[in-house]
């Protein structure tokens, strides 16, 4: 097994053992590493037309519900916007395997996958840390891993690869863990696969410590910070 980053692998074999449990038995976790605050806008960044920022408990509250109401809005309308590009995507891959194509050869690629629908799953998220469950993948935010409650929203977007979504784009928190599931995607003959970080056009721009999950068909990795995660091999 290859080793990733300073991570000891039996560590990595331990904490993936932990995150499955969690996932099983849908109990949170206490993350060994230190909390960390989010970067994630503050309270009068989605305040919505009040007179202004409170301190009270109260406003706090009744800002994120109202942050978490747009967010779900906009999933909504993702969700029906994306059900002609769901269906015109499916096609082209389904006639693409009947056909056969031909498998990048780069060291590290992004692996093609059979689309699945859109997914989204969007919480307001504190210390108590949570569990988000979008089609066949999970994102599991331990216990202490956020200080200060905040809303995030994780998406599977409509796409010919195994990948999340994340927002607000740029927070940062304490370790967490991401699973993803990629027993219908093309792997080739490869060892291991990785979960990556990867701008919009899915150029690979960070490889987090990742553990391959093969009898579980999927592939975890340990994320401090939100952006676009993708299955790589």
């Amino acid at each position: 097994m290859k080793t990733f980053l300073d991570t000891p692998p039996r560590k990595l074999i331990v904490a993936f053992a932990v995150v499955m449990a969690a996932l099983a038995l849908a109990s949170c976790a206490t993350d060994g590493s230190s909390p960390a605050t989010p970067v994630a806008p503050t309270v009068s960044s989605f305040d919505l037309g009040s007179s202004g920022p409170s301190a009270s408990s109260t406003s706090v509250a009744d800002s994120l519900q109202a942050w978490k109401d747009r967010e779900k809005v906009r999933i909504a309308f993702e969700a029906a916007r994306s059900v002609p590009v769901y269906d015109s995507l499916h096609a082209l891959w389904q006639a693409m395997q009947t056909k056969g194509h031909a498998r990048p050869n780069r060291a590290t690629t992004v692996a093609t996958c059979e689309p699945l629908p859109y997914a989204a799953d969007v919480q307001i998220v504190g210390p108590e840390g949570a569990m988000f469950n979008v089609g066949p993948h999970r994102f599991y935010i331990p216990k202490g891993a956020i200080t200060e409650p905040t809303v995030i929203t994780v998406e599977l977007p409509v796409a010919d690869h195994a990948e999340l979504d994340f927002s607000p784009h740029g927070l940062h928190f304490g370790t967490s863990y991401v699973l993803l599931d990629y027993h219908k995607c093309d792997v080739g003959s490869s060892k291991n696969r990785d979960v990556v970080y990867t701008d919009d056009s899915y150029n690979i721009v960070e490889k987090p410590a990742s553990y391959d999950a093969k009898s579980y068909s999927s592939v975890w990795a340990a994320i401090n910070h939100f952006s676009h995660y993708v299955v790589a091999y």
